[in-house]
């Protein structure tokens, strides 16, 4: 099911086409469990959501390009965009206002 609602769709696009001159690249820095398995202390409740968002959202505009890290199995690269724990964003849009840390939202 969508998270965007169709009138959502269109202000987005709108945006980045009159807005944005250049391209904004976003590293969700997440953690995908394998086969439903939960570790205990590694819970996420946001993170399936958050990546559908920004998948459904970066669909919608060549001027948004999002990479996904995940944060357990990919430690060396979590490392380098000095991220601490998962349900983490970071730009190379030093402009754009979602860097650091994501804040979980409700549908």
């Amino acid at each position: 099911m969508p998270i965007l609602r169709t009138d959502d769709e269109e202000a987005i696009r709108s945006r980045f086409e009159n807005e944005r001159d250049s391209e904004v690249r976003i590293t969700l820095v997440t953690h995908n469990p394998n086969g439903g398995l939960f570790i205990p202390g590694r819970e996420c409740d946001t993170c399936q959501t958050t990546q559908q968002a920004l998948n459904e959202i970066s669909a919608l505009t060549p001027k948004l390009a999002v990479d996904t890290v995940d944060f357990y199995r990919e430690p060396e690269k979590a490392a380098e965009l000095e991220v601490r724990e998962s349900r983490s964003l970071s730009s190379t849009d030093r402009t754009a206002t979602a860097c650091g840390f994501w804040i979980p939202f409700r549908l």
